[in-house]
């Protein structure tokens, strides 16, 4: 769902606490009577920015509950690792086995907790980040499921070391048509593993692979840029640049036969 920057008053309402969030402090829903008017316009835009990255399906960990023995706090804390990269201060939270995520909006004076549901429905692969667990996802009500506004704990993400990202190249130059191995098998990360290998080559939509290979087709002549971003299980995340020399009228462009995914944000 996409949040504008006009939100029905009658129907906001939204999960607030006191920051820091404290460890087994409840989160509580309030209606939009608590909020000034420049808090109202504030939160729309920041939801509307958090929704951008909640959408984004190149951010996601291209994994499945039980791959790979990825459970629910898995899915958590990769998704709230990958929103820290992107400046939110975030909280794990818990209520059995269930373990979501919390962002935080700063309005002024006041913070606002926005729970996250990380995990994908069984069987599917976890493409974006999450999503907000609004009672009625797709309609102007913003009212959030009650049973993520009382986590019997909350916690911080555990430390985790950024990966190093590098990828060497099959060819440096080619003609136009002319494809090329990219290759990151010597990309690492020191406490844990990388899980996605992010492609984005020249002006063309990013691609995720969950290989550190991947073969692409080079139609435009010039230098293209390559950029290759990994992202590792906690969400942390490096990247590594290269250019490809491109000449020579080459072999009439096709169709790739790779899927590609909406652009990337390929800022870390």
């Amino acid at each position: 769902m996409r949040i504008g920057l006009v939100i029905a008053v009658s129907s906001l309402v939204v999960a607030v606490a006191v920051s820091p969030l404290a460890v087994g402090q409840g989160v509580v829903q309030l209606d939009e009577s608590s909020f000034s008017a420049q808090e109202l316009v504030r939160l729309s835009a920041e939801l509307a920015r958090l929704q951008d990255y909640l959408d984004n399906t190149t951010l996601g960990s291209q994994r499945a509950l039980g791959q790979d023995a990825w459970t629910a706090e898995s899915f958590a804390v990769f998704t709230a690792g990958s929103l820290a990269e992107r400046g939110y201060s975030v909280r794990l939270a818990e209520a059995g086995p269930r373990v979501w995520v919390l962002a935080e909006i700063a309005l002024g004076d006041r913070t606002v907790w926005v729970p996250i549901e990380p995990t994908p429905q069984a069987g599917a692969i976890q493409s974006t980040l999450g999503r907000i667990p609004f009672v009625q996802p797709g309609t102007s009500s913003l009212r959030l499921k009650a049973d993520y506004l009382s986590p019997s704990s909350t916690f911080p993400l555990p430390q985790n070391r950024a990966p190093t990202a590098t990828f060497r190249v099959s060819e440096t130059s080619v003609s136009v048509g002319g494809t090329v191995r990219l290759i990151a098998s010597l990309s690492s990360d020191p406490d844990g593993q990388i899980v996605t290998y992010r492609w984005c080559v020249g002006e063309a939509p990013c691609v995720v692979t969950t290989s550190w290979s991947y073969i692409v087709r080079l139609d435009e002549p010039g230098d293209t840029k390559i950029t290759l971003v990994v992202v590792d299980n906690a969400g942390r995340s490096a990247s590594a640049n290269g250019i490809i020399g491109v000449s020579g009228e080459g072999i009439q462009p096709s169709q790739s036969p790779v899927k590609k995914t909406r652009d990337c944000d390929c800022g870390g």
